[in-house]
């Protein structure tokens, strides 16, 4: 489960985030930023939490204390990628038909607009992430009482 979303977050940002970051930055058309490394340190605190589920699964079977003693680090990542991500949706969509363009050169194989709409899919990925985390939360408490 974690593992496999860390690996989909790791292959999404280098193979569509970096290139259209770079491609976006060397254009040579006025500048557009990509701000992308909130995603890295995402995908760092998810292979950090990822490991040590590992760990615990061995042998406690007890994650919820792990999901309570991280939830600062959660929650201010998060509230740093909900903050992000919303100016990320606006520049993109403000910009579409150059990022589609752009997308289009990163894997011409790819019909444009369906990269373009799998682009946003991928960078709302943590947010539906989310609700994942808070079920667990709420189930962990459910059985504490």
């Amino acid at each position: 489960g974690e593992q496999r979303y860390v690996t989909e977050l790791e292959d999404f940002i280098s193979k569509t985030i970096q290139p259209l970051a770079l491609a976006l930055s060397t254009s040579g058309q006025t500048h557009l930023y990509l701000d992308v490394h909130y995603l890295d340190e995402l995908v760092k605190f998810h292979r950090h939490l990822s490991h040590i589920l590992r760990d615990t699964l061995k042998t406690q079977h007890r994650v919820g204390g792990v999901f309570l003693q991280l939830a600062p680090s959660l929650k201010s990542i998060f509230e740093a990628y909900c903050y992000q991500h919303a100016k990320t949706l606006f520049l993109l969509n403000h910009n579409k038909d150059r990022i589609s363009t752009t997308l289009a050169k990163i894997d011409p194989s790819n019909d444009t607009n369906q990269s373009y709409i799998q682009l946003i899919k991928n960078l709302s990925l943590p947010l539906n992430r989310l609700e994942k985390y808070a079920n667990l939360l709420k189930e962990y408490l459910h059985n504490l009482e």
